[in-house]
């Protein structure tokens, strides 16, 4: 099986690195990384899981102590990408989310950078999971990772509104942030993972505000899931994204440039699907 990998800035250590492949791979045996030879073959001794030590660089193999080759397999899960339009008719945001996580941060929460007397020209509200992928929202039950008790207007019926499903971001990082370029590992103490050629903040631990009690605070599960999905679209498959677009490219629906981009019919069907939602055909 042959997999992206990623590009290592220093913050990804062995153990973060088998988490990373146990959301990609799926065995029901235990398996090790050796540095691969010149010849495809193990050389040395394998890395081990519990390590804290910086991820080295190189090629690798997946072998199984004792076996020959283990029975490994990829998922079937592919990531989501984001719409890049801002037509949001089918789940809109409410004004409050905004107010909510400017209040509640006051800061890029990956810069670290405050907000200068109340200006947020730069700064974007994000959703930790995109109200783009709504379905996805309900279909799973993510609603139930919010503890959030603000009322239904202020976060909206299902809760995907909820300041915990949002971060303060400078404007650049909410477009590494929504292209998955940029994650958070929960369990590696909220550190920052680069998973592009930009390593500003890599190794970086995610701003959160400790005097804000834990029912409004960014939900761990939900930067999780987003964290599973940077793992998907960068480290799973062999060659380039094809769901990067440039922003300044025209997203009108009506021209030709899904045509003749690369991932551009799978980027139109997400484009459609966002706009169809909840429409109902006799």
């Amino acid at each position: 099986i042959l997999l992206k990998g990623f590009i290592q800035h220093g913050s990804v250590s062995i153990k973060s690195f088998y988490d990373c492949l146990d959301i990609i791979i799926i065995s029901h045996h235990s398996w090790l990384l050796f540095k691969r030879s010149d010849s495809a073959t193990a050389d040395g001794q394998p890395l081990q899981r519990d390590s804290t030590d910086a991820m080295p660089e190189g090629n690798f193999i997946l072998l199984q102590p004792g076996k020959p080759f283990p029975f490994i397999w990829l998922t079937t899960e592919r990531h989501q990408p984001r719409t890049l339009s801002r037509n949001l008719s089918s789940t809109p945001r409410v004004p409050s989310f905004t107010s909510r996580v400017r209040e509640r941060d006051r800061r890029c929460c990956v810069s670290g950078k405050r907000v200068p007397l109340n200006y947020f020209g730069n700064m974007r509200a994000a959703h930790i999971h995109p109200i783009a992928h709504a379905d996805l929202w309900n279909t799973c039950h993510m609603y139930e990772w919010i503890l959030d008790d603000a009322s239904e207007g202020e976060q909206g019926p299902t809760k995907i509104n909820s300041v915990q499903n949002g971060l303060l971001l400078r404007s650049d990082i909410h477009d590494l942030w929504d292209d998955c370029l940029l994650g958070v590992n929960v369990d590696d103490d909220y550190r920052i993972v680069s998973f592009g050629p930009d390593a500003d903040f890599d190794g970086h631990n995610l701003y959160i505000n400790p005097a804000i009690p834990l029912k409004y605070r960014p939900s761990p599960e939900l930067l999780r899931s987003h964290f599973k999905q940077c793992v998907l679209a960068n480290m799973k498959g062999a060659g380039a994204r094809d769901d990067l677009w440039d922003r300044e490219d025209s997203h009108d629906l009506s021209g030709q440039v899904w045509q003749k981009a690369s991932g551009g019919y799978s980027r139109l069907e997400l484009e459609l699907a966002t706009r169809l939602k909840g429409v109902i055909t006799a």
